[in-house]
C-alpha cells in the first residue's frame, strides 16, 4: 500500500518529462528516439496502474471511441501493407501516442501536476526554439547559406509546421473553456464571516 503513491509519482514524472523533452527530441523521429519514447509511456502506464490510478475513464466519450477506432483501422490496414517494418514502427507509434494520451489524463489530472506540466512542456518548447534560432542565425544570416532547411531539432520547416498546427488547438480549447466556464457561486459561510466582523 505504501508503494502505491511512490508509483504514481514516479508515472507523474515520467510523463512531465516526456511533455518537456518531446519538442526536443521527436523533432527528427530518430530510431533512439522512437524507442525512447515508447519505453517511457511502457513504463509509465503500469506504474500509473499497479499504483492505483485509472486509465480509461468508466465511460467512453466520442473522442475515446475515435481514438479507439483509429488504432483498430490503423491495425486492419497493417494487414495488407507492402512495407511492414515501417508500418509497425508507426502503428507502435500510434499506440504510444494514444497511450501517452490516457496516461497523461489520467496522472496529470491533479492541478499541481497539471501546471507542472504546462511550465514543463514550455520550457521544452522555448529549448527548441533557441536552438532552431542559433541555427538559422549561423548558417543562414552568418554563413549565407539560403537553403538551410533544418530549424533546430526539427529536421525540415515542413516537420515544425506540421508539430506547430498539431498543437494548434490547445489554446484554442482553453480558451473556448475559460469563456464558458460558470464564474464560482460565493460560499455563504464566507458571507456570513464578513458580516459578523463588520
Amino acid at each position: 500500500m505504501k508503494a502505491r503513491p511512490v508509483l504514481r509519482t514516479v508515472a507523474r514524472v515520467l510523463m512531465v518529462s516526456l511533455l518537456g523533452l518531446a519538442p526536443v527530441c521527436l523533432g527528427r523521429l530518430q530510431d533512439w528516439e522512437t524507442a525512447a519514447f515508447l519505453l517511457v509511456v511502457s513504463a509509465a502506464a503500469p506504474a500509473w496502474s499497479l499504483g492505483g490510478g485509472r486509465l480509461l475513464p468508466v465511460a467512453l466519450r466520442w473522442p475515446d471511441r475515435l481514438l479507439i477506432a483509429a488504432l483498430l483501422a490503423a491495425l486492419v490496414v497493417s494487414l495488407r501493407t507492402v512495407a511492414l517494418y515501417e508500418s509497425l514502427v508507426y502503428l507502435a507509434l500510434l499506440g504510444g501516442g494514444i497511450l501517452a494520451f490516457y496516461v497523461a489524463r489520467a496522472c496529470l489530472a491533479d492541478p499541481q501536476w497539471n501546471r507542472a506540466a504546462w511550465w514543463v512542456a514550455a520550457a521544452g518548447t522555448c529549448v527548441a526554439g533557441l536552438w532552431g534560432l542559433r541555427e538559422y542565425m549561423t548558417n543562414v544570416i552568418i554563413a549565407g547559406n539560403a537553403t538551410w532547411r533544418t530549424f533546430g531539432p526539427f529536421y525540415n520547416p515542413n516537420c515544425l509546421g506540421g508539430y506547430l498546427a498539431l498543437v494548434l488547438p490547445v489554446p484554442a480549447a482553453l480558451v473556448f473553456t475559460a469563456e464558458t466556464r460558470k464564474p464560482p457561486e460565493p460560499d455563504p459561510k464566507k458571507g456570513r464571516r464578513s458580516k459578523k466582523s463588520r
